[in-house]
């Protein structure tokens, strides 16, 4: 799609803000947004802009061309699986204004063939295989003294193997999965604040490579003014003579997320089919016959949701002291990326040494 001459004036306009903000610092020399999201800036006036929509804050500049407001909602949609009315201003320039630091800033990309499984396999050689417990599910935990105290950790989960109930005692327990499942295995009410979008996720498999026109197949294709992100390229290291595999995206960013949910679990493997391949047909008509399968998985809780009041509000309450257990995932920053869940991981160790008394050099800074 060409934008029209509104629409690009409007987004160099944007363009122009985010700029702005993105070398902007505060009087202690922290910048206005910053990854990770604990070392943003802490101005009042910065912080206020958690408590209005995205939406609000655009059409406040006079930033409404259909061009620029479908470029940024995508953006949300993609990273926080929210709507411009669902996504709070502070979250949405964070998006814009935390990557872009000018002429400088250098962009890398990692990317193995088995995706963040060779990660999990570092882990695994560096400690070996009797510190793990594979196959095993944990139903309860119970976090015991404030910290400070003397405390201990109590994990009891079923080892799948041996089909037998076990009790685990830690003077630390570290979580690293998501907040509503912690309130489940801690027996408590739902944390406030806290929702999560739903997401559907489909892998097609194609006979044939899908063509297309100005540019050849990308990493990552979008769908102009369409509700799905489009898809990535699944297997593009892919043995020559086997089928292409794209991977399809579709986030429910309604403002009721439950309600969300429950729409998105309505729908039947039929439904999915026909939804997606009738998209990849009206943009790729050529592929009519060439759409091997389609593979959906549903998915209810995909991230925690930036909404208006979350990052500098709710979220906080939820890092209050839990006993000896530590919590360490990205739901603690309110955006689901990859270097968030890092940085609450290595904030959650660098705990464990502070309550044994141990002497580190933080790699925070």
């Amino acid at each position: 799609r060409s934008g029209s001459a509104e629409d690009v004036k409007q987004y160099k306009a944007f363009g122009a803000e985010v700029d702005r903000l993105s070398l902007l610092k505060d009087a202690q020399g922290k910048p206005a947004f910053a990854i990770p999201v604990d070392a943003s800036s802490q101005d009042p006036e910065l912080l206020a802009l958690d408590a209005i929509t995205f939406k609000a804050w655009l059409t406040q500049r006079g930033l409404t061309s259909p061009g620029l407001l479908w470029y940024i909602e995508y953006a949300c949609r993609d990273d926080y699986g929210c709507s411009l009315e669902t996504t709070s201003a502070w979250a949405g320039l964070h998006y814009f204004c935390s990557r872009n630091r000018g002429p400088q800033t250098r962009d890398e990309t990692l990317a193995w063939p088995e995706g963040n499984a060779r990660l999990v396999q570092h882990l695994q050689e560096l400690h070996g295989p009797t510190q793990l417990t594979p196959n095993s599910f944990a139903y309860r935990i119970l976090p015991g003294q404030e910290p400070g105290a003397p405390s201990e950790a109590w994990v009891i989960h079923v080892e799948g193997d041996q089909r037998r109930s076990v009790r685990y005692r830690a003077q630390e327990l570290i979580w690293a999965g998501p907040n509503f499942v912690l309130d489940r295995l801690l027996g408590r009410a739902p944390t406030p604040g806290f929702s999560y979008a739903p997401w559907l996720i489909a892998n097609v498999v194609l006979r044939s490579v899908p063509g297309g026109f100005g540019a050849p197949l990308a990493w990552d294709n979008v769908f102009y003014g369409k509700p799905s992100l489009g898809y990535v390229v699944a297997n593009r290291e892919r043995v020559p003579g086997h089928p292409l595999v794209v991977t399809w995206y579709l986030p429910f960013t309604g403002a009721d997320d439950r309600a969300e949910r429950t729409r998105l679990y309505a729908m039947d493997h039929a439904e999915i089919v026909d939804l997606v391949t009738s998209e990849f047909l009206e943009i790729h008509p050529a592929l009519s016959g060439e759409i091997v399968s389609v593979d959906s998985w549903r998915w209810g809780h995909a991230m925690a949701r930036p909404t208006p009041g979350f990052i500098w509000g709710q979220r906080q309450k939820a890092r209050e002291g839990t006993g000896a257990l530590i919590q360490a995932h990205s739901d603690l920053s309110g955006i689901s990326v990859f270097e968030e869940a890092f940085y609450q991981g290595v904030v959650a160790g660098e705990e464990v040494l502070k309550r044994r008394g141990t002497a580190f050099s933080s790699i925070l800074g």
